[in-house]
C-alpha cells in the first residue's frame, strides 16, 4: 500500500485553500491507496478556511489597495540552478522584504495567524529534505507555493498529481492554452502577493524567487512593467539528477497517485528545454538595464564581486551593512556540503544531445 511506504500525512501545500483543493480533488481525483491523505488534506483546507476569510475581510481591501512603489525585484533560473542560494544571499539585504516560508504556507492568512509563527517553526524540519539548505519560517521562499495554495492555475500541483506533470508544466508554466480570463485572474494573484509584501513593508522593494517566473516574463511585465530580473544558469550536467531529487521527494509526501521513474526522466527532459526556450524568447522584452544574467559558479567562487556586477547592472546600492552580512552569512556556509548524484553514461550522453549541444549551437 502507498500510505504504508510513507506514513507521513503532510504535503508540500498543506493548507492550501477549500475552493483550489475541492476544485483539484474533483477534477483529478485519488488513488484509493492515497484515501487518508487526500482526506487529510481536505481536513487541513477547511481548518485554514475562516482564518483566510478573517483575514480577507479585515486586510484584504487594504492589502488590494497598497500601491507597489518600488519595481519588484524577480530571481529567475531553473531548478537547482542556485536561484535559492543567490535568494538567501539578496535576502540579507534590508533593502529587500522577501517572500517568507510562513508567508507561503498561508498566503491568505498570514497576518492573522502570526501569533501561531513560532509554533509553526518549531514543527518545521530544520533543514530542507531536497538540499540540506537550512529552513524556518523567516526563510525566503518561493511565491509559487503561495499561488498554488490560491488557485488551480499552478504547476506546483504537479507534487500532488505526478502523471499531470506535463500538462501542468504547459498550461502553468508556459500558459499554453489560458484563456484571457484566466491569464487575469492569476495575474490578480502574483499581484496580490506582491502587494502583500509591500503592504507589510511599505519603504521596501519586493524580493522574489520563483523557476516558474522564467516562462512568466511577459505576464510579469503586464502587471509590472519596470520589474528587474536576475537570471542565474548552472552546468547542466549538474542539474538532471537535483532536479528529479526535488520531484521525487516532494512528491512522495504529497502526491494522490503513482508516477513511473522513467515517465520523471522524460519530463525533466522535456521542460528543461522548453522553459530555457521560453526564457531565450521573452528576456528580449525586458530593456537590457533592467535584466542581469550570471553564471552558479561564479557565484560560488566569487560571490561578492558578482553581487556586486549584479547591482551595479541593475542600478542597486550595495550597503557597507549588506557587505557585512554577506562576508558573516558566508562564512557560515562553510561546513555546508551539497548533495552529490551520479549520472548514468546513459543520462550523461543525453544531457549531452539534447541540453548541451542545442545551447552551444543557439549561443
Amino acid at each position: 500500500m502507498a500510505e504504508a511506504k510513507d506514513k507521513k500525512l503532510i504535503n508540500a501545500l498543506l493548507f492550501t485553500d477549500l475552493r483550489t483543493r475541492l476544485n483539484l480533488v474533483l477534477k483529478h481525483g485519488f488513488k484509493a491507496d492515497y484515501l487518508s491523505r487526500a482526506i487529510f488534506m481536505l481536513a487541513d483546507s477547511l481548518i485554514i478556511s475562516p482564518f483566510n476569510f478573517l483575514e480577507t475581510l479585515i486586510y484584504g481591501k487594504k492589502i488590494n489597495n497598497t500601491e507597489i512603489l518600488q519595481a519588484p525585484v524577480f530571481i529567475l533560473g531553473h531548478w537547482r540552478s542556485g536561484t535559492t542560494h543567490l535568494h538567501n544571499l539578496l535576502s540579507l539585504d534590508s533593502q529587500f522584504a522577501y517572500y517568507r516560508t510562513f508567508d507561503a504556507i498561508f498566503p491568505k492568512a498570514s497576518i492573522v495567524l502570526a501569533c501561531i509563527e513560532s509554533l509553526i517553526d518549531l514543527l518545521l524540519p530544520k533543514t530542507r529534505k531536497i538540499d540540506n539548505v537550512s529552513l524556518s519560517t523567516e526563510s525566503p521562499q518561493e511565491e509559487e507555493f503561495g499561488i498554488a495554495r490560491l488557485t488551480e492555475m499552478s504547476f506546483y500541483h504537479c507534487f500532488t498529481y505526478p502523471n499531470k506533470m506535463g500538462d501542468f508544466f504547459d498550461r502553468y508554466t508556459l500558459l499554453n492554452g489560458l484563456n484571457e480570463i484566466q491569464k487575469e485572474s492569476l495575474k490578480k494573484i502574483i499581484k496580490f502577493l506582491v502587494q502583500k509584501i509591500c503592504f507589510l513593508n511599505p519603504s521596501k522593494t519586493a524580493l522574489l524567487k520563483n523557476p516558474i517566473n522564467t516562462a512568466r516574463i511577459k505576464l510579469l511585465l503586464e502587471i509590472f512593467p519596470e520589474a528587474k530580473f536576475i537570471y542565474i544558469e548552472r552546468n547542466p550536467y549538474e542539474l538532471f539528477e537535483s532536479t528529479k531529487n526535488m520531484f521525487s521527494k516532494v512528491q512522495a509526501v504529497s502526491k494522490l497517485e503513482d508516477t513511473s521513474d522513467k515517465e520523471l526522466d522524460e519530463f525533466i527532459f522535456s521542460q528543461y528545454t522548453n522553459l530555457l526556450a521560453a526564457y531565450e524568447a521573452q528576456k528580449t522584452l525586458v530593456p537590457s538595464q533592467n535584466l542581469v544574467e550570471l553564471q552558479f559558479q561564479n557565484l560560488v567562487e566569487n560571490p561578492l564581486s558578482t553581487i556586486e556586477k549584479i547591482y551595479k547592472r541593475i542600478d542597486l546600492t550595495l550597503s557597507d551593512n549588506f557587505r557585512k552580512k554577506l562576508i558573516d552569512y558566508l562564512a557560515s556556509l562553510k561546513s555546508y556540503k551539497r548533495n552529490e548524484f551520479y549520472l548514468t553514461p546513459e543520462i550523461k550522453a543525453r544531457i549531452e544531445s539534447e541540453w548541451v549541444k542545442p545551447c552551444l549551437m543557439n549561443h
